[in-house]
């Protein structure tokens, strides 16, 4: 996949192996990225998190990666993911990208990938519960579909992605 800074990346599923790259990922992120991301400062990756990150059923739990450099020393420089709820049929999204590669549409990218995904697994839409600030995520979620909703809960805004 050909980014619009000329770049080229691969998405693929993320896979268990994947655990120091996505450890490194996180380790790359600023501090207003980690929190716009857990909704809370964190300084470090747990074991649970970092197979929550990288280690999926494929089912109702849907994770893939960008990586750039040779397959012998893959270079995680994003993650996305969703987990549906099956009395819903919606899923919750969430991204990390790093810094250096954000606003090169990798973004876009992965949000396209996953949502393919989903589709085809007869998921209705992406649920997503994003800081007011985060501009970059709310326009992210607004690529997604036409049929987006917001609503102000607390301290962050609920989004809706109904796809078509």
């Amino acid at each position: 996949m050909h980014l619009k800074n000329g770049q080229t990346v691969m998405l693929r599923p993320a896979r268990a192996s994947d655990g120091a790259g996505i450890r490194q990922l996180f380790f790359g992120l600023p501090a207003a990225d980690v929190y716009t991301r857990f909704f809370r400062t964190v300084h470090a990756l747990s074991a649970d998190d970092v197979e929550r990150l990288c280690n999926y059923n494929y089912e109702n739990e849907v994770g893939f990666v960008a990586v750039v450099g040779p397959r012998e020393q893959e270079d995680i420089i994003g993650q996305a993911c969703y987990f549906s709820n099956p009395s819903t049929n919606l899923a919750d999204v969430a991204y990390l990208i790093n810094p250096k590669w954000q606003s090169t549409g990798l973004g876009s990218a992965l949000q396209q990938r996953i949502l393919e995904h989903a589709q085809a697994r007869g998921v209705r839409g992406f649920i997503a519960d994003i800081l007011p600030g985060n501009t970059k995520m709310i326009a992210l979620a607004k690529k997604a579909t036409d049929h987006i909703t917001v609503e102000k809960e607390d301290d962050s805004l609920h989004v809706t992605m109904m796809f078509e």
